[in-house]
């Protein structure tokens, strides 16, 4: 560590790696596979950061932030199924925090699952106490991309009671308004067609 903080990467790399070769299951602070994580950080290896922080995974089951990382790589490469698993990870260690409500948003989005960014969005709206009118916009979406219109247009209108001017909003409120237009346009013809 001391080698690590004076920048001697190589010099700490070699001992982190026998401290862990003489005890691979050592999680307490730091070890080893923690620091081997931050020092390929530092140098730019991503795969030698990414191995560290799943090795310190295997061996400390409330490691939030590694889950994080991991859960948010696995996005962008769209390994879905990876993505899950290290979001539950993170979940079950703290389910308080925006950014792995965010994450299971990002998750259930990217795959189509609606009902899922629903939940994701209508929590991240009771949790979200800094951007409450983006969590209501995002809530919104969710809801017309799930089929509620009546649920997205009372979501888009408290968040314009909000910030009026908000645009993204306003194009929400329109598509909600759309949808439901859309939805009656059919129920009448439905019923037209009944008599």
């Amino acid at each position: 560590v001391v080698l690590f903080k004076e920048e001697s990467y190589q010099d700490s790399e070699r001992h982190l790696q026998i401290a862990h070769d003489l005890l691979p299951d050592y999680s307490g602070y730091p070890s080893p596979p923690l620091v081997l994580s931050q020092l390929y950080d530092k140098q730019g290896n991503r795969e030698g950061m990414l191995e560290q922080l799943k090795i310190l995974l295997g061996n400390q089951q409330h490691e939030y932030d590694s889950a994080m990382v991991l859960a948010n790589v696995a996005l962008e490469r769209s390994n879905f199924a990876e993505a899950e698993y290290y979001i539950a990870r993170a979940l079950a260690v703290d389910p308080y925090k925006l950014d792995v409500h965010r994450s299971a948003a990002a998750l259930a989005d990217a795959g189509g699952n609606t009902a899922d960014a629903v939940r994701e969005h209508e929590i991240l709206v009771n949790l979200d106490v800094n951007d409450p009118v983006e969590a209501r916009t995002n809530l919104a979406q969710a809801y017309l991309s799930n089929g509620q219109s009546q649920e997205a247009r009372q979501n888009i209108l408290r968040a314009l009671e909000v910030a009026p001017t908000y645009q993204r909003a306003q194009r929400v409120l329109l598509e909600s308004v759309e949808s439901v237009e859309s939805v009656e346009s059919v129920e009448l013809i439905e019923r037209t067609d009944l008599q």
